[in-house]
């Protein structure tokens, strides 16, 4: 189990330190590994299971600017406790907890979804929210990813980088959309 934070500034008129660009220029020094497959999204979504996305701060640093945020920075989070998130710099945008699935787990999963499960007495999501149905194997980090983006660029008035992939889907998202689509 691993848990990852976004930390920085989205938004128009956010003022952003020199220390801060630094450190997101040093993250996009390395390149990403060819396993991640980032340079060719769309060749990625005629697969049934993605590569997944390795839980390291700086892989994840560097796919999120591939995608078109450049006004984050990724951090590891190494437990919930007071003394580790103590060391995470703030303003916390999202939070990402990446974990394997197992054999038990998947089981369950498919024994609750042809049950038709649905958890009772919870509400349904606010509107407005951006949602992808992952259907696609080991997307998980990747939509993950979407989604923390997403709704941040959608919320807190940023922009994502003209003609990058980021804004090319929330120009093109629509309601009930599925990473089939993506």
């Amino acid at each position: 189990v691993s848990l990852v934070a976004l930390v920085g500034m989205i938004g128009p008129g956010v003022d952003t330190n020199a220390d801060l660009q630094e450190r997101l220029a040093n993250a996009c020094s390395a390149p990403v590994p060819k396993s991640l497959g980032v340079t060719d999204l769309r060749r990625s979504k005629k697969r049934k299971h993605w590569l997944p996305l390795e839980s390291n701060p700086r892989v994840m640093g560097k796919y999120i600017r591939k995608l078109g945020s450049d006004d984050l920075e990724v951090h590891e989070v190494l437990s919930l406790e007071a003394w580790a998130l103590d060391m995470v710099p703030r303003p916390v945008r999202a939070l990402i907890m990446c974990f394997p699935i197992g054999p038990e787990l998947e089981s369950a999963r498919q024994s609750e979804a042809a049950a038709g499960f649905r958890l009772e007495g919870m509400p349904p999501p606010p509107s407005g929210l951006i949602h992808v149905l992952q259907r696609v194997g080991n997307a998980c980090g990747t939509i993950a990813l979407v989604h923390a983006l997403a709704n941040l660029i959608k919320h807190t008035g940023g922009q994502a980088t003209p003609g990058s992939w980021l804004h090319n889907f929330l120009e093109a998202y629509h309601e009930g959309m599925t990473s089939d689509e993506m």
